[in-house]
This record gives structure tokens, sequence and C-alpha cells, in this order.
């Protein structure tokens, strides 16, 4: 009676773990893809304030020459 209780004991527990860790293992799949997400994100912004940043030297670059030949 007792063997087979400490075994009924065993198997929950063995099921209780199996299921905690597959709850650890998807909730480190969805961290993993959210993060991959706010990476992806982040790369677009910087790529895009580049860009920003390289239009707005452009422009500076064009005033600069017209005031130059402006002052002559």
């Amino acid at each position: 009676m007792i063997c087979c209780r400490l075994i009924d004991l065993t198997t929950r527990h063995r099921a209780e773990t199996e299921m905690e860790t597959e709850r650890l293992r998807s909730a480190q799949d969805q961290a993993e893809r959210t993060l991959d997400a706010r990476e992806r994100q982040n790369r677009q912004r910087v790529k895009g304030l580049e860009e920003t940043i390289s239009t707005l030297k452009d422009q500076l670059s064009q005033e600069m020459k017209k005031r130059q030949q402006y002052i002559r």
C-alpha cells in the first residue's frame, strides 16, 4: 500500500515537473521571439535615423555651397 502511494506521488511529481518545464520553455521561447522583434524594430529605427542624418548632411552641404557662392 505504501509502495503504491509512493509510486503515485512520484508519478504525480514527475508530471508536475514536466508541465512546469514545458511552461518555462514556452515562456522562454516567447521572450526570445519578443526580443528578436524588438531588435528588428531597433535596427530598422537606427537605419531610418541614419538615412535621415545622411539626407540632412547632404542638405546642409548644398546650403553651405549656395551661401559660399552668394558671398563670392
